[in-house]
């Protein structure tokens, strides 16, 4: 088959839904399945850096440059963020209006408007048209803090409102251009099911992507540099304050416990780090990916994820197969996922969540057996099985017969 990505909306780093999208599409490249990736200059650097090989149609050469307050709350960096996306939109579906996709399926790298339309908007005779949903944006009377804290006074959430008019827009576009929609959970489908015309929502949830060559299997470090470890990007979901109210309550029990942050937090983190006292605690590393965001990973005793809205994330899933047991929120979203290796707390619940670390970092016994059974919950989970089931749904809307041998993924 002859595949064309459209991936608009990919910022300057790439998210958890790119990074499905990417190694997907990564697959069926190495499987001999053609291969094109409508996206910027900068989408095009991060996708090649990740080894894709493709045919890249760039849009757009103009890099991501938006106001930045550098908390990424800022109402300078909602505006700027809102007018490139909508410059980006424009500019796609021109693009794409004048180019004629030899294809046979075209894939909506997400539910995002600039994608989901672009990838409308790229004709060729014959060609299906998938997206990957990742997830259901929070109402904006909720929004990212509180989507699932009902014990929350309603509050305006600009940003989830701006997100929550893109994604309804964009499943108009779904039900009206799309063949197929593939999602990640158990919830997000019946979400789906209930805007969508049920032949266009795939039954089977795509799995997590989880790859770590002969590493992953293996047991922790015995001596880890650091107690436990939080991976992800700065934003109001992530619960980063939390984050540090509860590594707050685990060092005064113990003064000498140190966490480690992987993504690009420092410039908006380190000004509380330091006022909260946690500036010999907390160490920022910055953004990682591939071995270096392994190796990293595995230097930890444990996986603090206090976020309180995702859709599936990818950090979680890494952090399983990399044997570490994760403190989290307990988000409806995890429905079906993570059967081991998870310790679920009450949202907002920083004091359970502190006393669930202190009790892990102190129960040996009970940390190595929440290990394996961590390894085991994402067991399966390749990217492998990702992009397999991905080709059945391209199948699945040409029309053809089940998938060849000769048309497996790679492995």
């Amino acid at each position: 088959m002859n595949f064309v990505f459209v991936s608009v909306g990919i910022g300057s780093r790439a998210a958890g839904g790119d990074v499905i999208a990417i190694e997907v599409a990564r697959r069926l490249a190495r499987a001999g399945h053609g291969l094109s990736v409508l996206t910027s200059e900068e989408g095009r650097e991060i996708w090649q850096a990740s080894g894709v090989a493709a045919e890249y149609w760039v849009f757009d050469r103009q890099r991501w440059r938006v106001p930045s307050t550098g908390s990424g709350r800022g109402a300078g960096e909602l505006v700027g963020g809102s007018l490139a996306l909508t410059r980006r939109l424009l500019k796609a579906t021109a693009f794409a209006l004048g180019r004629r996709a030899d294809a046979s399926v075209v894939i909506a790298a997400s539910d995002m408007l600039q994608d989901v339309v672009a990838g409308a908007a790229l004709r060729g005779r014959g060609s299906r048209r998938l997206a990957i949903f990742h997830m259901v944006n929070p109402s904006p009377f909720r929004g990212y803090a509180h989507a699932f804290d009902g014990a929350a006074p309603p509050a305006l959430d600009l940003r989830a409102g701006l997100n929550f008019l893109q994604q309804r827009l964009a499943l108009l576009w779904l039900r009206r251009c799309y063949d197929i929609v593939i999602t990640q959970t158990p919830a997000n489908r019946r979400f789906l099911e209930a805007h969508l015309k049920p032949s266009q929502v795939l039954p089977r949830d795509l799995p997590y992507g989880v790859d770590f060559g002969e590493d992953a299997g293996s047991e922790l470090e015995e001596e880890p540099a650091f107690d436990a470890c939080w991976l992800g990007r700065y934003h109001p979901q992530k619960g980063l304050d939390d984050l540090l109210r509860v590594w707050q309550l685990v060092v005064r029990e113990r003064p000498w416990a140190r966490l480690a942050l992987i993504g690009d937090v420092a410039e908006a983190m380190a000004p509380r780090i330091e006022a909260m006292g946690l500036a010999e605690n907390v160490a920022c590393l910055g953004y990682l990916s591939g071995a270096a965001k392994l190796r990293a990973l595995r230097q930890s005793r444990l996986f603090l994820f206090p976020s309180r809205f995702e859709g599936k994330p990818v950090a979680m899933a890494e952090a399983l197969a990399c044997g570490l047991p994760v403190v989290a929120y307990d988000l409806p979203v995890y429905e079906g996922a993570f059967a081991g290796g998870l310790v679920r707390c009450a949202i907002g619940d920083v004091a359970e969540m502190a006393g669930q670390v202190l009790r892990l970092l102190d129960d040996g016994e009970a940390l190595r057996a929440l290990s394996r059974a961590a390894r085991e919950a994402v067991a399966g989970q390749t990217w492998e099985a990702s992009a397999q089931l991905v080709l059945e749904a391209a199948t699945a809307a040409m029309g053809s017969a089940p998938t060849k041998s000769g048309e497996a993924v790679a492995a």
